[in-house]
Order: C-alpha cells, then sequence, then structure tokens
C-alpha cells in the first residue's frame, strides 16, 4: 500500500533520514520506533507531507505522493499536543475536517456521532477541550482524524505526554480502535513496550537509518543487529568464537567457557556476539556439567513488582537474570555464589563482536 523507497532527508550537512526503504501493508498498524534524534519523526511528517525529502520516494498504491500536498493526502493525522480548538466544542472540533470537505449537515452529523462513539466520548460532545481530561483530549483528537474515513492514520508520540497508567489505557484503546475501523496505522514512538504491544510491524530507527523492519516476535527473538537487541528490551551481550562440525549445534567459546549454541539459518563461523535476553536465563544449581552454564555471585537484586531483576557477575562481565516474583522458587540474596544456565535455543547469534 505504503512504500518508502531510498528516502533522506539532510539539512545542510546533517543527514537526519540516510535512505530508508520498507512498505506499510494495507490494514496494519506499523510503528517507527526509535530513540530521540533517531529521525522518526522527521520520517512521519514527510509521510505526512509536511517535510520534503532530499531524495528517495514515498508512494501510495504505486503513485508518488511527492507532487501531492499535505492537506490533499486524505491523511489523519494525530499530535502530541492535541491539537483541537479550544473555542469549540468536542463536536465542533471533530467536525472540522468534515465541514472543510463541504459534506451536508445531515452526514456531518451522523460521521460525528459514530466517531465518537467509537472514541466513548458520546456525553461530552458539548464540552470544550478545556472541560476534559489528557486522556478525553486525547480521544478527541483520534476521533477527528478517524471521522473522514483517511487512507492512512499517522499518530505522532500521541500518548508520550500522559502518565503511565492513562498510557497503558489509551494503548488499549488504539489497539481496540485499530481493530473497530481496519484502517492503515502508522505510529512514531520512543517506548519499546508500545511498540511491542500494538504493532503488526515495527520499522527500528538509529540515526536516521532504518536497522531492520519486520514483526514484533522476530524483532524479539532474532535481532538483525547489536543495536535492535539492546533498544528492544535488555539484553545480555557474551563475545564468542563460533565453529560447527555439521551436526547443526553450534559450538560457542568465550575465555575459558565452552557453549552450545542452535538457531535457524545457516551456520555461521568466527567471531561473533551471543544474545540473551534476561527472561531467558535461569539460575541452577552448582552443576558444572550443564553443557551451557557459568559460575558466579549475586552482586544485586533490583525487585520490579512481577519479577526480580538479578545481576550476577561472571569473569565474562556482568549478566542480568530476570526471575518471576513469587511463584515458590527461593530468591537469590546478594553475594550468593549461583550458576547460571540457558537452553541451547535461547539465544541469537549477532555478527558483531563488539560489546562495549
Amino acid at each position: 500500500m505504503l512504500d518508502l523507497v531510498g528516502l533522506s532527508k539532510s539539512y545542510g550537512a546533517s543527514r537526519v533520514l540516510d535512505d530508508v526503504s520498507f512498505s506499510v501493508q494495507q490494514g496494519s498498524f506499523t510503528t517507527i520506533l526509535g530513540p530521540s534524534g533517531s529521525g522518526k519523526s522527521t520520517l512521519l511528517m514527510s509521510i505526512a507531507g509536511f517535510v520534503e525529502p532530499s531524495a528517495g520516494d514515498i508512494r501510495l498504491h504505486g503513485r508518488s505522493l511527492l507532487p501531492v500536498s499535505a492537506e490533499k493526502r486524505n491523511f489523519g493525522i494525530v499530535f502530541q499536543g492535541y491539537a483541537l480548538f479550544p473555542h469549540l466544542r468536542v463536536r465542533d472540533n471533530v467536525a472540522f475536517p468534515l465541514r472543510m470537505r463541504g459534506l451536508s449537515s445531515a452526514e456531518i452529523a451522523g460521521r460525528v456521532k459514530r466517531a465518537l462513539d467509537l472514541v466513548q466520548l458520546q456525553d461530552f460532545a458539548d464540552r470544550f477541550p478545556r472541560e476534559l481530561s489528557g486522556g478525553q483530549q486525547q480521544r478527541v483528537a483520534l476521533a477527528r482524524a478517524l471521522v473522514f474515513e483517511p487512507s492512512l492514520v499517522l499518530l505522532d508520540e500521541p500518548l508520550s505526554a500522559l502518565d503511565k497508567g492513562l498510557r497503558e489505557a489509551l494503548r488499549d484503546e488504539l489497539r481496540r480502535l485499530h481493530k473497530a475501523v481496519g484502517m492503515t496505522f502508522v505510529l512514531v514512538t520512543h517506548d519499546q513496550e508500545e511498540a511491542l504491544e500494538l504493532s503488526s510491524q515495527v520499522a527500528i530507527l538509529n540515526h536516521g537509518r532504518l536497522e531492520q523492519c519486520a514483526d514484533p516476535a522476530t524483532l524479539y527473538n532474532a535481532p538483525g543487529s547489536r543495536f535492535v537487541a539492546e533498544f528492544l528490551g535488555r539484553s545480555n551481550f557474551i563475545p564468542v568464537e563460533v565453529s560447527h562440525d555439521g551436526t547443526g549445534t553450534l559450538h560457542l567459546q568465550s575465555g575459558r567457557h565452552r557453549f552450545e549454541h542452535r538457531q535457524d539459518g545457516p551456520p555461521a563461523g568466527g567471531p561473533a556476539v551471543l544474545a540473551l535476553r534476561p527472561e531467558r536465563l535461569v539460575l541452577t544449581d552448582s552443576d558444572a556439567s550443564r553443557p551451557n552454564s557459568l559460575p558466579g555471585i549475586v552482586s544485586d537484586i533490583s525487585y520490579r513488582g512481577a519479577d526480580l531483576s538479578v545481576s550476577v557477575t561472571t569473569d565474562l562481565g556482568e549478566l542480568i537474570v530476570r526471575l518471576t516474583a513469587g511463584d515458590g522458587q527461593a530468591m537469590p540474596r546478594t553475594d550468593d555464589r549461583v550458576r547460571i544456565s540457558w537452553s541451547a535455543t535461547a539465544g541469537y547469534l549477532l555478527g558483531d563482536r563488539s560489546v562495549t
């Protein structure tokens, strides 16, 4: 449906977007994710038509959007700051894009009612924005973006100004709305949890370049780079030397330790990095005969509500283990001698040898 082809944007000598290419399918929920300064908002504003790319193309159903002005692209946009008209009541804020399109009063009234029903603000139609909470104002902005049935809905960090509880509630609301209307959503956020929970596809940017674009499960379980593995959730990284004997099991050497590893794809050889998510590691007894185990000393324990984050000092560096709190197992204590263990399929090999 929407194709970004070699998209670049420069401001003088500063390159904000650098040859970004990926596709957004009809009806999908795509998130553009990255740290501050990665170029994600510039990318969204380029799609919207507010920023002119320096190179590349943006195509909708195969037709270039570059000659099409922002107001003629028929995209709904929800901004971080809501951008509601303070002097207009809720129903008039939602009706505004319909009036600009010259629809009849009857058609406007029907569409506004359906949009307010969708965001569950029927009883607030006659209020002014100042009489609403932040979450309610954001839902008005969503209704206004959806009311004219756009071909694409663009969301520029719409939840970032809200507190954690409200942000989680509106995240559920966004998911429900997307399923209800079946439109194509493109969201910009720096919140990894938000991206994983909402998206059918996530495009991760780093310094203006596309690191990886895939579904959340692929990104989390098979990251394409050290940056993706580190940015999308927490990971432990162990530098290894890889060898294989043709049996499908890879042998990893790190210092005096030897591990076994299996993953899909062709076998690799030479230097690499083993990425291990903290929740894939377990603390075991002192049995050193396990194929993937490493002794260490507990250096810190952080209680996180549903789980514990346990820092373990090993001769391969500090490793983080995540344990479920309150599941009946004995919890470690600081200075305990422990052994970390993991299965041969728990990690993922990255080609980047650097562990700094």
